[in-house]
């Protein structure tokens, strides 16, 4: 028996294909208002498209083509007609340089067509554009969100990394160099204040541009520390220009580009404003070179924690899932594996991962790399600063006899920045000045005491060579008391890093007392 319903369809969805053959487009409309019921058929609404189309009206195809993809998704006909349009729309949007059309195409044309191969390949062709006409048409941000997307989804490919790595490096130069020029503009300027004529010294956004720089080094080292990327590039150099390139002409490369664009640039800045008594823009540049050092450093220690972990049955380049990461670690630590996506864990309650665990498989599944070595500016960007910083504790508690884990776990932690400065700068003045500010919560931990002594000793250093002798006796006193207080700890590495500081201590007191310009009794450092 014949269904009259589907028969009525069939009939007019022929109909509508000879009117649309023959270029009788108004009937088309004619005969939806005489049968509006067949207006929802997706036979008669890919016809219609067909229609639209010959109209010149392919924004009002899209619009049929796309219902019916929603409603009958394998409705093949209607897909391969709306990956025809979409790539002639954008096409056309290219050559009028119209980029917010282009940007929504590509991301409408994803949306609508996420599964088909074919299609996605041939749209995929102009999807890696969309990042690159955004920063044409000066939309940055576009582009860092588009990369950034791309590189959360697959962390494992070193050129998304190396293009964030040049955006932000040219955005933050460019930043830099507009509030500069807004700088001098302003110091022109002249204002009232109590009565006099006075010079405003400050202007702009300080703070717009060095978040820009921070983003720019976390990539950058993470780039330069990327032995694939580098073996990619010289292979893609070698192919491109014919001409054979060494490996230690690479790692030169590797070695200046850090220095030329970071540590340089940086230290010019902080001269320049330092001379012309610029304290805040001199403080900014300060805790830039700070970052700076701090994510070099880490990532070079970061190498050791991962042929530790190596050693130790853990290959962290092949984790690709969160998941995958959290089974590895509890292994390790001697626990059962408790990482399940079952939502009633027994051990749910006491776990650490359990957060991670019953989120659900945006959580549990997410993707994440630890294959090239970077720093917490780093770590923070992909969103794998927790997991990165618990496998530094548990590898720190496993080999406590390894003092670069420790400095490594230090380094992580909130006091990694204070150190740098102490160490690397040579500035335990500011570094105590950051120290204080922070809550007593932390400056009671046990990290807390000994960024705290390591910034009253290098005080301490520094006020003997300007011969305030007494000055230094008492920083010498403080660290002593706080490092009474470490030798409590029931961690095995901090009671040996206290033993050490003792000796530290006491020596840089005698040395201090039997100085000749000191006039200090020697019976006062015994006594300390």
């Amino acid at each position: 028996m014949i269904d009259s319903n589907n028969f009525q369809s069939e009939v007019l969805s022929q109909l509508t294909a000879c009117l649309v053959a023959v270029d009788r487009d108004r009937e088309v409309s004619q005969l939806i208002q005489k049968l509006p019921s067949i207006a929802d058929n997706p036979e008669f609404r890919y016809y219609k498209a067909i229609s639209l189309v010959k109209q010149d009206r392919v924004g009002d195809a899209l619009n049929e083509l796309r219902e019916i993809i929603k409603t009958k998704p394998e409705f093949e006909k209607a897909k391969e007609l709306a990956s025809h349009l979409y790539l002639h729309q954008i096409t056309l949007s290219i050559k009028e340089k119209d980029y917010d059309k282009l940007s929504f195409l590509l991301n409408e044309a994803f949306q609508l067509l996420p599964e088909d191969e074919e299609i996605t390949k041939e749209i995929s062709k102009y999807k890696d554009i969309f990042p690159i006409v955004s920063i044409k048409e000066g939309n940055r941000e576009k582009a860092a969100k588009y990369w950034k997307e791309k590189m959360i989804k697959n962390p494992h490919v070193p050129w998304t990394i190396y293009n964030l790595a040049l955006l932000y490096y040219w955005w933050a130069l460019g930043a830099e160099q507009d509030y500069g020029k807004q700088e001098k503009h302003i110091r022109k300027k002249y204002i009232m204040k109590n009565g006099k004529l006075v010079d405003q010294m400050t202007s702009g956004d300080l703070e717009e541009d060095p978040k820009l720089w921070r983003k720019a080094i976390a990539y950058w080292v993470m780039i330069i520390n990327s032995n694939n990327f580098w073996k990619e590039w010289k292979d893609f150099r070698e192919k491109s220009t014919g001409i054979k390139i060494n490996d230690r002409d690479i790692n030169n490369l590797r070695g200046s580009l850090l220095n030329e664009r970071f540590k340089q640039h940086f230290k010019n800045q902080i001269e320049s404003y330092k001379i012309n008594n610029q304290e805040e823009n001199y403080r900014k540049y300060l805790d830039l070179m700070a970052d700076f050092l701090l994510e070099e450093k880490v990532a070079l220690y970061y190498k050791d924690a991962l042929e530790i972990a190596v050693s130790m049955g853990i290959n962290l380049d092949d984790i690709r899932k969160r998941h995958q990461f959290i089974c590895n670690i509890q292994k390790l630590e001697g626990e059962p594996c408790f990482a399940t996506k079952r939502k009633n864990c027994e051990q749910k309650d006491t776990c650490s991962w359990a957060e991670y665990c019953m989120g659900g498989p945006s959580c549990w599944n997410k993707s994440i790399s630890f294959s090239m070595p970077c720093g917490p500016l780093m770590l923070r960007e992909m969103g794998i600063c927790y997991e990165f910083g618990k496998l530094t504790e548990i590898l720190s508690k496993l080999k406590p006899e390894n003092q670069r884990l420790r400095k490594l776990k230090l380094y992580l932690g909130d006091f990694g920045k204070l150190l740098v400065l102490v160490e690397d700068l040579k500035m335990p003045e500011y570094a105590i000045e950051k120290w204080k500010r922070l809550s007593k919560s932390k400056k009671d931990t046990p990290d807390g005491k000994y960024t705290y002594i390591i910034c009253l000793v290098k005080r301490a250093e520094v006020k003997e060579r300007r011969k305030a002798y007494l000055d230094a006796l008492d920083d010498l006193k403080k660290a002593k008391e706080y490092v009474n207080l470490l030798e409590h700890v029931k961690d095995k590495a901090f009671r040996r890093i206290s033993l050490n500081l003792k000796h530290e201590v006491k020596k840089q007191v005698i040395d201090l007392c039997t100085n000749k310009g000191a006039n200090v009794e020697l019976n006062e450092a015994i006594r300390i």
